[in-house]
């Protein structure tokens, strides 16, 4: 689950202040920072998840067993850490673009964070890995990641599991990937599930906070065909095929024919959420939503492109230096082959005992095709709900594309209060503060990532926020040193003596000649 508060984006006017007050209770010497790390800048747990459960939470409480560890990143040089890493000092001006400084071996990849938090000050962002390195983790942020783990819990409990190799660490995620894509489809909602993905050539990292099949706007969901008349609409005075058939006959279970119309289970849509937690009841201005908005656009493209098998697994093996053909040590298949093995039920189709599968697929490549093809089971629609029509000729033969998913184009984010805590038998909405959803906009998320991505690659020089959001500076660690403030400080005192010189010249007395 999430470890932290969620990024900076949904503070507003109101947040800063209220967060300002707060934080001037810590300790003087504690480096304050408005700069929140994501999901995405957490170390991932050591444990496994299994779904949660009365009796298994209750067990594993009362014998100490669960607990949340955290395991390095599958390679030594992207291990994060939430102590504050200094940018080494050089002599002179580092003249490499940001992401030759701050997203190569042997630091880091690149995370969704990295690629939304530029949209609420580059400049900020900028300072924060050039002085820092990265981000520090402050109490708010802890705070958030409370509520973060009550919400995991309520779907997932984290059982320790040994990774003796780097590969056995990979195969962790992998397998806890898949653990989600069935909590998913047994519960109809998964929490804390990871994608991969390249944005510009460049690996992208991400782990969306909620999966769901519930729809958070019915509304927003008809408005894209609600204007449209149906073209299977027919005059009031005639009948359509679809009553005669649920008028004229009836199944044995007494459900009509038209029912058997419906929206079968595996042709659902799913809804991708992003859970936020905030200090006030109030909910952010769009301004300081764009973040959270692009990050859920992220999350989309991502996903569908994983379930469609559009990523593979050697990049990741290429920037995290594994080896995708070596075998699982036998002490991780026995932990995590006992662990699973408490999860499948008679009554269910489609679960084979974990032992067996991991010791049919014991390497990362191809545990890594068993995931791709559970996300296509989950994500993809079923042939015959794919539209098709017949070609005349083989001229009219349609190029080989991506098969559509079942991901819906609704996003949403959910706040909830900062001081959240989960009791058995209730829900984040009986806690919400609110909720926002939008339609994922391709053509947006484009423009925003070629001009980011710009500025990544060291094409241009980073950006101060524009003058309509200056309220953001007020709280800003970098406000004394930013050459952005500085700079428009100089503009405007330049424009202010300006000003006063015309007046002082449109009243200065005529000289009167005798």
């Amino acid at each position: 689950m999430s470890h932290d508060l969620d990024d900076f984006s949904d503070f507003d006017n109101e947040d800063l202040t209220i967060l300002e007050e707060l934080l001037q209770k810590v300790e003087a010497d504690e480096t304050r920072h408005f700069i929140i790390a994501d999901i995405e800048d957490v170390e991932a747990p050591r444990g496994l998840r299994l779904p949660a459960s009365p009796t298994r939470l209750l067990n594993s409480q009362a014998n100490g067993a669960i607990r949340r560890e955290e395991v390095p990143e599958a390679a030594p040089e992207s291990a994060p850490t939430t102590a504050l890493e200094s940018a080494p000092e050089v002599a002179e001006p580092d003249t490499r673009s940001p992401l030759e400084r701050f997203r190569r071996p042997p630091k880091k990849a690149f995370s969704v964070t990295d690629l939304v938090s530029p949209s609420w000050c580059e400049l900020q962002y900028f300072y924060t890995l050039s002085r820092h390195g990265r981000k520090r983790r402050t109490p708010a942020m802890k705070q958030g990641t409370q509520v973060h783990q009550a919400l995991e819990e309520e779907l997932h409990i984290t059982v320790p599991v040994d990774v003796p190799t780097k590969e056995d660490g990979w195969g962790l995620r992998i397998w806890n990937i898949i653990q989600g894509l069935r909590t998913l489809q047994q519960t109809g909602r998964t929490r804390e599930l990871e994608v991969w993905g390249t944005v510009g050539g460049e690996l992208v990292n991400g782990i969306i906070d909620e999966v769901s099949y519930e729809c958070p706007d019915s509304n927003l969901e008809e408005k894209p065909t609600s204007h449209k008349k149906s073209a299977h609409e027919v005059p009031e005075h005639q009948t359509s095929i679809k009553d005669i058939l649920s008028t004229a006959a009836k199944r044995e279970n007494g459900k009509s024919l038209s029912d058997a119309l419906l929206p079968k289970p595996q042709s659902k849509k799913i809804y991708i959420t992003d859970i936020k937690t905030r200090q006030s009841k109030s909910l952010p201005t769009p301004n300081a939503m764009k973040p959270t908005i692009l990050q859920l656009h992220l999350y989309h493209h991502m996903l569908e492109n994983m379930a469609q098998g559009n990523f593979a697994l050697e990049r990741l093996a290429e920037r995290y230096s594994f080896d995708v053909n070596q075998t699982f040590s036998d002490s991780f298949i026995a932990q995590v082959g006992s662990l699973n093995q408490e999860l499948e039920t008679p009554t269910s189709s489609t679960s084979e005992d974990s032992m067996v599968l991991l010791l049919r697929y014991n390497k990362l490549t191809d545990l890594w095709d068993f995931m791709i093809g559970q996300m296509k089971q989950a994500f993809l629609l079923p042939a015959e709900n794919i539209p098709m029509s017949t070609p005349q000729s083989l001229v009219d033969l349609p190029v080989p594309e991506n098969q559509p998913t079942r991901l819906s184009p609704i996003l949403t984010v959910e706040y909830l209060s900062a001081w959240y805590q989960h009791r058995p038998g209730e829900t984040t909405g009986q806690h919400s503060l609110g909720r926002k959803s939008f339609v994922f906009d391709a053509e947006y998320l484009k423009n925003y990532l070629e001009d980011s991505l710009a500025w990544w690659h060291g094409e241009r020089e980073a950006k101060g926020v524009e003058l309509q959001e200056a309220w953001k500076c007020r709280h800003c660690d970098f406000r004394n040193d930013c050459e952005w403030i500085h700079s428009r400080d100089s503009e405007a005192l330049n424009e202010a003596l300006a000003r006063k010189s015309l007046r002082q010249e449109a009243f200065k007395p005529e000289t009167s000649h005798v």
